[in-house]
């Protein structure tokens, strides 16, 4: 029997502010990080920035293959965000040996 794949999602999303502590937060912007394992990509984490109309998307894998299909598909998910309302959409991937560091 063969077992079937599945799909986890872990959010933590937070809301920055400077009396958080974070040196990088900032008053409206909202964060989340966003560990993934996909069964057809395997880990990613993904981290969000929003700003108003403006988004931020940083995306780290372990494989250099995988992170070329993300690259590869990064002007169609940043088009589609865009026609979803995102005045500006930045797209990041990156390969490190973990992604559940």
């Amino acid at each position: 029997m063969h077992e079937s794949a599945r799909d986890t999602v872990e959010a933590k999303p937070q809301r920055g502010t400077a009396a958080e502590g974070d040196a990088r937060a900032e008053e409206g912007v909202w964060r989340s990080d966003l560990p993934i394992d996909l069964a057809a990509l395997g880990p990613v984490r993904v981290r969000l920035d929003m700003r108003g109309d403006d988004l931020r998307i940083d995306l780290d894998t372990g494989s250099v293959d995988i992170a070329g299909q993300l690259r590869a598909g990064g002007d169609r998910l940043k088009s589609t965000l865009r026609e979803h309302g995102f005045e500006q959409v930045q797209l990041r991937v990156t390969t490190k040996s973990s992604v559940d560091e």
